[in-house]
């Protein structure tokens, strides 16, 4: 079932949309499609959010890697793709890329039976800005107590030590703005990694 950009011929974006949505539910097994744009200007031309459907066969590893050469076919794109079980979590844990990006408006594509919209329509902004705070509370916590051995190390002289909790103060930085950018927490530790990533999503990081 279309809605929104795909019922309106008129849309600037209305073909390019169509036609990987079209590829999209083809390839990958999906419950809903987003469309929404950055937060931030110059990037591309927006995010393309799929969500896949809960009787989806494959691993997520391979929804990945068979993915991954299309969504390189399509740089003006910035895709994400998160299974119905993650994003049930992920908005336990506060996470707004959700209200964000993945509204009624910016609804393009879903199945009738999509469980993740009616999720995802249900949203309490308010509970879901409280567990926010809180999440980013308890993880700054850990921040506080990095930035407290930097001071050591550093009044020590012992600046290899100093360097390393100067690489795990930063990397927070960009797992938190990983999450808030694109929805997903990572688990990699290459700043260098990191950044590609975010490339997508954010110019000034």
């Amino acid at each position: 079932m279309y809605h929104n950009i795909l019922t309106q011929k008129e849309h600037p974006d209305y073909n390019r949309i169509k036609k990987i949505t079209n590829v999209l539910i083809k390839l990958i097994e999906t419950e809903a499609i987003y469309f929404s744009r950055h937060l931030e200007e110059k990037i591309n031309i927006g995010i393309i959010t799929v969500l896949v459907s809960e009787n989806n066969q494959h691993s997520w590893e391979d929804i990945y890697e068979y993915a991954s050469n299309f969504f390189k076919a399509y740089p003006e794109f910035s895709f994400r793709v998160f299974s119905a079980d993650w994003v049930k979590e992920s908005l336990s844990h506060g996470n707004i890329f959700f209200i964000m990006h993945c509204s009624e408006h910016e609804l393009v594509y879903s199945t009738d039976e999509s469980s993740s919209v009616v999720v995802l329509k249900k949203i309490n902004a308010k509970r879901l800005i409280k567990k926010t705070e809180e999440t980013f509370r308890f993880d700054f916590k850990d921040s506080g107590i990095i930035g407290r051995d930097r001071s050591f190390h550093l009044r020590c002289e012992n600046y290899s030590m100093a360097a390393y909790t100067i690489h795990h103060e930063l990397r927070l930085i960009f797992v938190f703005a990983t999450w808030f950018l694109t929805g997903e927490w990572v688990g990699e530790h290459s700043l260098e990694k990191l950044q590609k990533g975010l490339g997508n999503f954010s110019s000034t990081l």
